[in-house]
C-alpha cells in the first residue's frame, strides 16, 4: 500500500515524539527519509518536524516565522523620533555595467555605481516641528547631516529583533498635509531622506 504524504507524516512523526523507522525501500520509506535528518542535525533542528522546532523562549517564535510590518521604531541621532505610520524605500541598487571581448559570443557584466534608496517616512501631523526644522536647515543652504535607524520588533513589542541603520541622511523632500472640506481622515505629513550608508545588525 503506497502511503499518501499526511500518512507517511503522522508515521514518522507521532504524537508521542517518537520518530518510526522502517527497514525497507518501499515508496512509503522513501517518503519518510526526506523527513529525517540530514547527517550532523538533530530532529529538533529540522523545519516543521511534526510542529516540534526550536523556538524562542521569550517571544514563542519559530526561525522561519516571518516579522510583522507594524512594530517599528524609528530613530535619528540617538533619539527616538516618534510613532510613524509608514516606513518604506529602504532599499539597495547597483548599476550593471555590460561589456564584451572581442571573441566572446555573449555579453559579460560587472556592478557599476552603487546606490541605496531614498527613506520615506509617514506621521500623523502633531505639534512637533522637528522634521519641518531639519528641512528648512537644507533651504537656509546648511546640510544638517544625521544618522539613524530602523528598529524592527518581535510580535510582543518589546524584543528588538533587527536594525538597519542609516548614515549621514538629510532631508530632500518634504510633504505637507493635504486639506479636505469633506475629508474624515488624519493629517499626515512626509519626509525623504537620502542616505549614503545602510547597514544591518540582527538576523
Amino acid at each position: 500500500m503506497v502511503m499518501n504524504f499526511d500518512q507517511a507524516f503522522n508515521n514518522a512523526f507521532p504524537n508521542d515524539g517518537t520518530q518510526k523507522t522502517t527497514g525497507g525501500d518501499s515508496a512509503s520509506d522513501v517518503a519518510l527519509s526526506t523527513l529525517s535528518p540530514a547527517p550532523g542535525t538533530t530532529q529538533e533542528s529540522v523545519p516543521y518536524a511534526g510542529g516540534r522546532s526550536t523556538t524562542s523562549a521569550s517571544t514563542g517564535r519559530r526561525p522561519w516565522d516571518p516579522y510583522g510590518d507594524f512594530n517599528f521604531v524609528i530613530e535619528i541621532d540617538g533619539i527616538m523620533a516618534g510613532s510613524f505610520q509608514k516606513c518604506d524605500g529602504l532599499s539597495f541598487e547597483a548599476d550593471v555595467i555590460e561589456y564584451r571581448d572581442s571573441m566572446d559570443p555573449y555579453p559579460r557584466y560587472r556592478p557599476g555605481l552603487k546606490r541605496f534608496g531614498r527613506i520615506k517616512l509617514t506621521r500623523g501631523y502633531v505639534d512637533n516641528s522637528s522634521l519641518w526644522d531639519w528641512c528648512q536647515s537644507i533651504m537656509h543652504g546648511k546640510v544638517d547631516r544625521r544618522n539613524g535607524a530602523v528598529h524592527l520588533y518581535n510580535d510582543d513589542g518589546d524584543t528588538p529583533a533587527i536594525t538597519y541603520r542609516f548614515l549621514d541622511a538629510w532631508p530632500s523632500n518634504w510633504s505637507g498635509f493635504k486639506l479636505d472640506g469633506k475629508g474624515q481622515g488624519t493629517l499626515v505629513e512626509e519626509i525623504e531622506l537620502v542616505t549614503e550608508c545602510v547597514m544591518k545588525t540582527g538576523y
